[in-house]
């Protein structure tokens, strides 16, 4: 493989040890190592340092070079899929996880709100929980969702929604499946699934649970991303919040805007939650919240009332992408037009009905 030999593991290492500045580091050779199987030229213990040396400072900066060099990477080895025959623009809504906070599965119950919409043909990718207590492959499981590959071509024609589960595109993630597990932190893994969709949806939502959306920003744009927005909350999520303001960062056609921060009000929430409002649990307890959510019966709570604000706002950044003509009241009340439809007529699905 190349000029990559036993004494290149130790050598990297030191290397990002010694040297907090991007340019100075050979990320493309840090790659071939990760993805080097002989043992003998780099062992898990290796593996594992180089992973926890790579996530050890995300909050602040992202390593955005060595961040699109693994996505590229692993995005070549993947399956792809095209689930459409039509024009409908493909969307996906996701966070990288990690946050260290444990709400409600937000973007799952974004996708499922935006799947009624004639907008969008929403492609979810995700995952089951690896760095939090529920992941969203949890919760379409407990929907009703088979995650065969064929059957999404079936869920995207009768519910205009499918879920990719990422290993089933990408066996390659197996191979770090153990030491992310060991780690049990967010490491650069979290960072690296939104960015290979393998259905490459025309418009992602990417929260990030990093203050550094320009460094994520520019990941995007060199794993050929051309319209998206990199959001994260100033109270530390990774999607927009209800409660505080948001950093945010479009791209339009591959044309980066400047960053800027927004805050509920300016999608008209001026409703005072807290953030205990919308803590979640494990998956049953996440999906039953999500459900009450959707169910006119026992969506008046307070807490309810916090979790829509949230889902809302976040579907509200998908129809401004989409067309930023539009300003975010617009936009937030085009989302509340959608979530009262579901609810006043009962059309919350579950596929096990």
């Amino acid at each position: 493989m190349g000029d990559v030999n036993v004494n290149n593991a130790k050598h990297i290492i030191a290397e990002l040890i010694n040297n907090d500045a991007d340019d100075k580091i050979n990320y493309a050779k840090v790659v071939e190592l990760l993805f080097e199987i002989n043992q003998d030229i780099i062992n898990t213990y290796q593996k594992t340092a180089i992973v926890t040396l790579l996530s050890r400072k995300l909050n602040e900066k992202i390593p955005y070079q060595v961040l699109s060099c693994l996505a590229n990477k692993f995005f070549e080895s993947s399956n792809k899929i095209n689930l459409l025959k039509d024009n409908r623009t493909t969307i996906d809504v996701c966070g990288t996880g990690g946050d260290g906070v444990g709400t409600i599965n937000i973007s799952s119950a974004v996708a499922l709100l935006l799947s009624f919409s004639d907008d969008f043909a929403v492609v979810k990718h995700g995952n089951i929980a690896v760095s939090s207590k529920s992941g969203s492959a949890d919760i379409f499981k407990l929907l009703g969702f088979d995650f065969s590959i064929d059957k999404q071509y079936e869920y995207i024609k009768r519910y205009n929604i499918a879920f990719l589960l990422a290993p089933l595109y990408n066996n390659a993630f197996v191979n770090f499946a153990e030491i992310r597990k060991n780690l049990g932190i967010k490491t650069i893994f979290n960072f690296i699934g939104p960015l290979i969709n393998p259905a490459s949806p025309d418009i992602q939502i990417i929260g990030i649970s990093s203050q550094d959306v320009l460094g994520y920003a520019k990941a995007c744009l060199l794993s050929n991303h051309k319209n998206f927005a990199i959001v994260s909350s100033l109270d530390g999520l990774d999607e927009i919040s209800a409660i505080a303001p948001t950093k945010i960062l479009y791209c339009f056609d591959g044309v980066l805007s400047e960053e800027i921060t927004i805050s509920p009000l300016d999608f008209g929430v001026r409703e005072q939650y807290s953030m205990n409002q919308i803590l979640g649990k494990d998956s049953n307890y996440n999906f039953q919240k999500i459900k009450d959510l959707f169910d006119v019966k026992n969506n008046q709570s307070q807490d309810i009332k916090c979790l829509r604000d949230f889902v809302l706002i976040n579907a509200a950044m998908c129809f401004y992408l989409k067309n930023n003509k539009d300003n975010l009241k617009t936009c937030y009340q085009k989302a509340m037009d959608i979530y009262e439809k579901i609810c006043n007529n009962n059309l919350f699905f579950n596929i096990k009905d």
